[in-house]
């Protein structure tokens, strides 16, 4: 009975050992395991905080984008603003030496075909005029006559002035007010269109308008000038050329 005791008791203790060894090497893959969780979690915050210093930096980056945008469109205003100063400056200094010229006793009158081929062409083509451009952009014929030569007398040498316009007058239509406060209003009547040769070749067709008010024909006139052929290159439409004159005749109508 004694040796049967030893040898249960032996038993026991070999199980002991053996549920020892299996819960040292449990206990040792479970630390093996949490060292790996570990360096997992380590390396997921690693990449958490590169991506939010990523983060940063693109934001960083759009935001200098953004202000070198901004930058450069103020630069562009600033350049647009001083290119558009710099003409103004230029055509104020041509139009003083013009009102100089012109006290001085020079006219500008020069003929049908330089009108056309040279001023006109020059303005649809957008090219850079020489000195004694027309510089003057109006309406023509939505303004009463006496106050186009009012506004542009100094140009107006002889009652003549000469003006670029993008309408004119329909004439289907021919009765559009052009009426102010203290000019009667009217209307422009046409003539024939008559063709306009420069060095033998054909530049354009000019007309002849009358302005008519209460019933008569007043001293107004407008010879009406457009390029024919028209440039087919043009950016923004045709202009025509208008040169509004007062020839002091007076002569009734039929109404």
């Amino acid at each position: 009975m004694v040796k049967r005791k030893t040898s249960t008791n032996n038993t026991s203790r070999v199980r002991v050992r053996v549920e020892s060894d299996k819960d040292e090497e449990i206990l040792g893959t479970n630390k093996l395991e949490l060292r790996k969780l570990k360096r997992i979690r380590e390396q997921e915050e690693s990449l958490k905080i590169s991506y939010r210093r990523q983060e940063e930096l693109e934001r960083q980056e759009l935001e200098r984008l953004a202000w070198v945008s901004s930058s450069l469109a103020a630069c562009r205003l600033e350049i647009q603003a001083a290119e558009m100063f710099r003409k103004q400056v230029e055509a104020l200094k041509k139009r003083e030496l013009e009102k100089r010229l012109i006290s001085l006793g020079y006219t500008f009158n020069p003929d049908d075909g330089i009108l056309l081929h040279h001023h006109l062409r020059e303005k649809c083509l957008e090219n850079a005029l020489g000195f004694y451009a027309i510089l003057e952009e109006a309406d023509v014929y939505a303004k009463h006559p006496q106050n186009l030569i009012e506004n542009y007398r100094a140009l107006a040498a002889g009652n003549v002035g000469y003006f670029f316009t993008r309408s004119r007058p329909n004439e289907t239509q021919p009765d559009t007010s052009t009426g102010t406060d203290h000019v009667q209003a009217g209307h422009w009547i046409f003539g024939k269109e008559l063709d306009v040769l420069h060095q033998g070749e054909k530049v354009g067709v000019k007309q002849l308008l009358e302005y008519c008010a209460a019933g008569a024909k007043t001293r107004y006139k407008i010879i009406e000038y457009r390029l024919d052929p028209c440039p087919d290159n043009l950016k923004d439409g045709p202009w025509f050329l208008c040169k509004l004159y007062n020839d002091g005749s007076y002569m009734e109508v039929q109404r």
